[in-house]
């Protein structure tokens, strides 16, 4: 019965559900001692002494290590990488033809604070309250300097610098598109709509805080790190380049981890401090972040400020697009990858000949930002729904034929955009039409007047999206086959609640013909795992799907030599299916297990065929794929109150070809609850005078909750790509990329009679209430 397709429970729930689940706190090694991370309170801050004595006067306190004896140790700077490394993502050169600033940190700074939470010192003790009590007890001496927190700020002529070795705080200022071209459009235009907007920042929040265990072994000169995130093999290769040592000295190890959505996939600075001090201590060192520590240091997201127009003609032909995004990377630059992923793509499905767009980031006295959920997809998403849907409003077009008339057909796939990306396949606009009717549109006026007659108003919104699958483009498989019955399947990637163990085994139980029980995922560990670009950017079905099938198809032909040589067959007369290979025309078989229990044991088989029954595959992909799809939301909103209810959401997503359906549901429900967050209620606020976190515990930073929302109705639609086997895309972000549109579009409809043209997120209560008087003061 095939596999791939089918609806199966996840195999990993039991385990998860029952408390058997390895997080990175669970780990405990003999003679551990724990960490505290002393951080700054401060944005911005030099660092003029730190006087440890009464902190190690604390008994039960063994070491203080500050920024100071991180240089003397000869640890190096973090090596993020803040672009991707390859095509099919555009590259960002700078205008002026200066390469681009990249700030890499040390793991403790010896110099500067740069954003409130920053770690500064650490505190080893036996116990993790006496390691507390030590901080509290650290006299740190600091000279606050001025601070700067938006973006948009920081690169004018007078901000204060971050770094003194640098002119600006603008580290990367690039065009992407043909300016002339659209100047030449806009030139032309009948009709020309502006949208400046600022897309906030916020923070993943994830279930699980990171924490991280480390040891090291004095005889072998080796370290073993336990802690989780988006993989174990970059942050194998980032640690050993930090302390200075060959690869071959360092293993990471990640058993489950409790999400991530992005916040996990760079390195952080507690990953080389425990391993720094567990050589320093000679025992194993510990740390696990509170929830309150997360707020204030994981990498966070989104924080893009866009001034963008379009440009139509007087049939509502979109024309042209230009405009500016600035993104702000906090910090350091860990990441750039938001901005190139978001700019590359800013048309987004519609045919838009002409495209031209500034792309900045300036560092800034916050956090730094990272690739989040659906990176720089989201954000660009909205700029362009807003801009459509105002221009439908304002020039009097219908907005969903408005958007019909400018789809990009399947016809014209592949399609190249006029940013540099060339679209895959696609039939966009049959994912259009199903959205719409699953939301039933066509009945949404009568229930506009129902909620109306309540004093309510009710508006639909409808966002079309496409992204970016891309990624790290190497990944391996191995696959054995043992013949006690069980498959080991050794793979690169990670799993942060996506469900590998089930959809990876369906992949190797239809390929195999076996069940999923026999299939045995393993990841996780770099003794095992020796090459793997993790999981991020929707790349881990798509990669898997890949190296999978070549290291099967491998197995296979080494298979069917066995089979001929055990049945005294031709090898051309041997198939394989349902866990058998047979004698075409005959009924003579021998089994999947049977044969690989003959090849461990080698008797009589030529020796090419002798050993595991093992394949392996290699391989680098520098192909995107492109998911896209399109969503509606519909609310109801009390202008006496601003409250807002979403009352229906109906998502299509295309995602290639589905291997479980219902897990992608689940992933497409969970994505959809995070978008919806960001563009309702969450924000990571920070005072733009002091840098102080406003937005620091869940007491101030607001999260969506179930009664919330409605039951979301979603669909997958199915259009393979055509540029990997299985025609996979990716299937974890569509929810998010676009909710925040689809959301605001449907509070601006209900507002429209009010004269109410824009709302910035997050849209809650308050704003409503506000942008409705403000419209009427203004009438």
């Amino acid at each position: 019965m095939p596999a791939i397709g089918r609806p199966f429970r996840r195999k990993e729930d039991r385990r998860l559900l029952t408390g058997r689940g390895r997080f990175s706190d669970d780990v405990n090694l003999p003679g551990q001692v724990y960490a505290a991370i002393a951080r700054s309170p401060h944005a911005h801050a030099r660092i003029e002494g730190i006087d440890s004595s009464e902190a190690l006067a604390v008994p039960g306190v063994l070491a203080v290590l500050t920024g100071e004896d991180l240089l003397e140790d000869g640890l190096g700077r973090i090596p993020h990488r803040p672009a991707p490394t390859s095509p099919p993502d555009i590259e960002l050169v700078n205008r002026d033809g200066s390469p681009r600033r990249e700030i890499l940190p040390f793991p403790l700074p010896a110099d500067r604070a740069r954003f409130v939470g920053e770690a500064v010192a650490m505190v080893i003790a036996e116990t993790a309250d006496l390691a507390k009590d030590g901080l509290e007890r650290l006299d740190i001496g600091y000279a606050p300097l001025p601070a700067v927190t938006e973006a948009s700020a920081a690169g004018s002529d007078d901000a204060p610098l971050l770094w003194e070795d640098m002119a600006s705080n603008v580290c990367v200022d690039a065009d992407v598109g043909d300016f002339g071209a659209t100047g030449r459009a806009f030139a032309g235009a009948r009709h020309v709509v502006r949208l400046e907007t600022w897309i906030r920042r916020v923070t993943g929040v994830p279930m699980e805080p990171r924490a991280a265990v480390a040891a090291y072994d004095s005889e072998t000169g080796r370290y073993t790190l336990h802690a989780g995130g988006g993989g174990v093999v970059r942050p194998k290769c980032e640690l050993a380049e930090i302390l200075g040592v060959p690869e071959d000295r360092v293993r990471v190890v990640a058993a489950d981890v409790g999400g991530n959505y992005g916040t996990r996939n760079a390195f952080y600075p507690e990953l080389a401090l425990v391993a720094w001090a567990a050589r320093r201590i000679g025992r194993p060192v510990k740390w696990t972040a509170d929830r309150g520590e997360a707020f204030l240091s994981d990498y966070q997201g989104r924080d893009l400020a866009v001034a963008a127009e379009l440009a139509l003609d007087g049939d509502g032909r979109f024309l042209a697009m230009r405009g500016s995004n600035t993104s702000n990377v906090g910090a350091h630059t860990v990441s750039i990858v938001p901005l190139i992923k978001g700019v590359e793509i800013m048309t987004g499905l519609y045919r838009i000949p002409a495209a031209g767009f500034r792309a900045r980031a300036a560092v800034t006295n916050t956090p730094p930002t990272n690739p989040y959920r659906s990176a720089g997809r989201p954000e660009v998403m909205f700029v362009l729904e807003r801009l459509v849907d105002m221009a439908a409003a304002e020039h009097g077009f219908d907005r969903v034929a408005l958007r019909r008339k400018n789809l990009v057909p399947e016809s014209a796939m592949p399609f190249p955009n006029p940013l540099g990306m060339t679209y895959d396949s696609g039939d966009y606009e049959s994912a259009m039409d199903a959205a719409i009717a699953a939301a039933d549109w066509a009945g949404f006026a009568e229930r506009r007047e129902e909620s109306r007659e309540r004093g309510l108003r009710r508006g639909i919104g409808i966002a079309n999206y496409i992204e970016t699958s891309t990624g790290a483009p190497r990944e391996r498989a191995e696959i054995t086959v043992r013949p006690e019955g069980r498959i080991d399947v050794v793979i690169g990637t990670l799993s942060s609640g996506q469900g590998h163990e089930t959809s990876f085994a369906q992949l190797a139980a239809e390929w195999f013909g076996v069940s999923l029980d026999d299939v045995n995922l393993i990841t996780g560990d770099t003794d095992i795992v020796s090459v793997g670009g993790g999981s991020h950017s929707g790349r881990s079905m798509r990669l898997a799907g890949i190296t999978m099938g070549k290291a099967t198809d491998e197995i296979l032909e080494k298979g069917r030599g066995i089979a001929a040589f055990l049945m005294e067959a031709a090898v051309e007369d041997i198939a394989f299916a349902d866990g058998s290979f047979t004698v075409s025309g005959t009924d003579r078989s021998v089994d999947l297990f049977d044969v690989a229990r003959a090849a461990e044991r080698g008797d009589g088989l030529p020796e090419d065929l002798r050993g595991p029954l093992a394949g392996i595959s290699d391989e680098i992909v520098r192909v995107a794929a492109f998911p896209y799809g399109c969503h509606v939301c519909e609310v109801e909103v009390d202008p006496e109150t601003g409250t807002v209810e979403i009352l229906r959401y109906t998502g299509v997503d295309d995602v290639g070809r589905a291997i479980n359906p219902m897990i992608l549901h689940g992933q497409a429900h969970g994505s959809i609850a995070q978008g919806l967050g960001e563009a309702m209620m969450e924000h990571s606020v920070y005072d733009p005078a002091s840098g102080q976190a406003l937005a620091a515990s869940f007491m101030d930073y607001a999260m969506p909750r179930a009664d919330r929302l409605p039951s979301f109705r979603t669909e997958i639609s199915e259009v393979p790509t055509p540029d990997n086997p299985l025609g996979i895309r990716s299937g974890g972000e569509g929810g998010t990329t676009p909710s925040l549109a689809a959301y605001v579009n449907a509070v601006v409809d209900a507002l429209a009679e009010f004269g109410v043209d824009h709302l910035e997120m997050p849209v809650g209560p308050e704003s409503v209430w506000r942008a409705i008087r403000e419209a009427n003061a203004g009438a």
